[in-house]
């Protein structure tokens, strides 16, 4: 009778039994990793998605604010359904608090009673939803300075001069010193609440109106007409000389 021995390795493991062992099993580790990735990219799908739609929702808005900047009126009602359901969508689409999308949402506010007297009534409603959208907004755009003057601004036309109001226009022109456009504006709200401001606050208004005449144009006209109605234009004329000496302002020849 014969007997045959199977070799073995070291540890006394029969050579089969090793390349039984070695054979490459399924990880769960591996498939797990697989479902995160799946994950991911439904989630990365998703959000790219609704950014695409806010994208669409927000050229909608835009296109509405453009035509009510060039007309300079009240919008119609349908018109302004149409803007505002737009710029509801544009923020709540976007993954992410957006401060451009909810700057808009503001605008798309104050533009709908946009030609009712300061202090009104019947636009204090969409004035204040104005103001809660900027208030937002700064929060995720704090260096933004047209934020802030459109604060100022909506505050103005709610009649509401506290604190608020005052950092509003000390944070515009902080962030925007030489911006003609954010001066002007500065300059349009510091004149119309010329009597409530304290001292430092009116030097400040006139130094916007003044760098706001000497870098544009466009607002020489605007901003003089209210120097004139706040008996300020020869202060107006001494700040701008400050900048321009040699530039030759009509409204400063006879000062």
């Amino acid at each position: 009778m014969r007997c045959y021995l199977t070799k073995t390795s070291a540890l006394g493991t029969p050579r089969k039994a090793i390349g039984a062992q070695t054979l490459v099993q399924p990880r769960p580790v591996g498939k797990m990793a697989l479902a995160a990735l799946a994950l991911s990219a439904i989630v990365l799908i998703a959000n790219g998605l609704r950014m695409v739609g806010a994208g669409f929702a927000d050229l909608q808005v835009r296109a509405f604010l453009v035509d009510w900047e060039a007309k300079r009126t009240e919008p119609s009602s349908k018109a302004w359904q149409v803007a505002h359901q737009a710029a509801v969508r544009a923020v709540a689409y976007f993954p992410a608090p957006n401060g451009a999308y909810l700057e808009r949402l503001g605008h798309v506010n104050a533009w709908q009673h946009f030609r009712h007297p300061r202090g009104d009534a019947h636009a204090q409603l969409s004035r204040q939803s104005a103001k809660e959208a900027y208030r937002d907004a700064i929060k995720y755009r704090p260096t933004w300075p047209y934020l802030w003057v459109s604060l100022a601004r909506t505050k103005l036309d709610l009649l509401e001069f506290d604190p608020e109001f005052a950092s509003a226009l000390t944070q515009a022109q902080h962030h925007a010193p030489w911006r003609p456009e954010v001066n002007g504006r500065l300059a349009e709200v510091g004149f119309s609440t010329w009597t409530l401001l304290s001292s430092e606050q009116r030097d400040d208004v006139l130094t916007a109106a003044a760098r706001a005449v000497v870098l544009s144009k466009n607002w020489r006209a605007p901003i003089f007409k209210l120097a004139n109605r706040t008996a300020q234009t020869y202060s107006l004329c001494v700040k701008a000389a400050r900048w321009a000496s040699e530039l030759q302002l009509d409204e400063c020849a006879d000062r």
